[in-house]
């Protein structure tokens, strides 16, 4: 959901200090923001604000290859660095929020799994009517090394605020998904998306959304392998859709608990699967200013043909989609500087074969915050 900026006195810009020549500034930006301000209602004022944080860890990682227990994990050490950052700028109704992430990780002997990927997203919109929004998205993930792939979204959506403790939001979007690694499992997907958030008050709120798309692979259909093809075999086409409902509380400490529902109904053997997941996340305060970061999950999965040949778990074990336990204890240093302690531990088991994955990590780092 969009989140407005907060009200700072100091992030408040006038077009008239905007356009103040100086030394610094470059002629084509002053130009850029010039044309800007031309554009606006005449007494514009802008609010402007912005974060970012630097973080660094190190640490051990039992499973470094991603590979089944039967398969012979391997422990290895390794260092990660990442860098976020996020602004946000209003025009009396127009809103735009961008946000860019790049990360990057390295092992000590597992040099193959090192990896380099980046993230940007853009939001505009501007208000039509009282209540409403319209506006423009984008959002992209590249990810450089063992199961590279690109990852790009961009549509519409409008947004109703009915009243202040209500937030409905409908999206249409088109996706594209390339996995270079294995190009047949690229798709192309158009997709809609509906998203809602109502507010009790300002401790207890509620969210639910629902998601379909129809992805169109690259790639032709996977028969069974008792299966006869009685004329050409037709393009992998896929149903996705997603369904969730959580719960938010916000208060001395925070919990999130979630329910969700994942479908994928394929033409292709050996594709089709539907996920049932549930989590808890949360943080709270200890003593010695200490804050302790929580994220649980218990996911039940379901393979129609009994099992599941899709290169998509590769992927998944990026996002670490399965059974988990994840925890991050946090000392601010200063007011910039934290020290941070994490933990997790990832598990799932394929039912049909046998195969168990299972995934331990830990680390050490620091991260500073403007």
């Amino acid at each position: 959901m969009r989140h407005r900026a907060r009200r700072m006195g100091a992030g408040q810009v006038s077009c008239r200090a905007l356009v103040v020549p100086s030394a610094r500034v470059a002629p084509r930006a002053a130009l850029l923001v010039a044309l800007a301000c031309a554009l606006l209602p005449t007494g514009a004022r802008a609010e402007a604000e912005g974060s970012l944080r630097l973080s660094a860890s190190a640490g051990a990682d039992s499973n470094a290859h991603r590979d089944f227990l039967q398969t012979g994990p391997v422990p290895d050490f390794v260092a990660s660095a990442l860098a976020e950052g996020r602004g946000q700028l209003v025009f009396d109704t127009f809103e735009a929020q961008g946000r860019y992430e790049a990360g990057v990780r390295g092992f000590l002997r597992a040099q193959t799994e090192n990896a380099l990927a980046q993230g940007a997203a853009l939001e505009v919109s501007q208000g039509v009517a009282r209540g409403v929004r319209l506006g423009l998205l984008g959002d992209g993930k590249d990810r450089q090394g063992e199961r590279a792939y690109t990852d790009l979204l961009g549509g519409g959506f409008v947004e109703v605020i009915p009243e202040t403790r209500l937030e409905v939001r409908l999206e249409l979007r088109a996706h594209r998904f390339v996995y270079w690694q294995a190009f047949e499992y690229s798709f192309a997907a158009p997709e809609a998306t509906a998203l809602v958030r109502y507010r009790f008050d300002r401790r207890h709120s509620v969210q639910a959304f629902g998601e379909v798309g129809a992805r169109t692979y690259n790639a032709v259909q996977r028969l069974a392998p008792d299966g006869t093809a009685s004329g050409p075999l037709e393009r992998r086409q896929d149903g996705a859709s997603a369904a969730g409902i959580s719960y938010a509380y916000r208060g001395p400490f925070t919990l999130t608990v979630g329910y969700g529902f994942v479908a994928q109904r394929s033409n292709s053997f050996g594709e089709s699967f539907q996920r049932h997941r549930l989590s808890v996340t949360g943080a709270v305060r200890l003593p010695w200013r200490l804050i302790l970061l929580w994220e649980g999950a218990v996911q039940l999965s379901r393979y129609p043909d009994g099992v599941y040949l899709s290169q998509d778990f590769t992927l998944k074990q990026d996002d670490e989609s399965f059974n988990q336990l994840s925890l991050r204890l946090v000392k601010p240093l200063s007011t910039n500087l934290d020290l941070e302690l994490s933990a997790g531990l990832f598990h799932t088991r394929f039912p049909a074969n046998g195969l168990t994955y299972l995934r331990g990590v830990g680390a050490v780092g620091v991260s500073f915050r403007l």
